[in-house]
């Protein structure tokens, strides 16, 4: 896995965990 795809799936799995946080 290259470090860009690496920061785009972290970065997306932050924003879905943020999403279900808030409801």
């Amino acid at each position: 896995m290259n470090a860009m795809s690496f920061a785009i799936s972290l970065a997306a799995s932050q924003v879905a965990e943020m999403a279900v946080e808030t409801g």
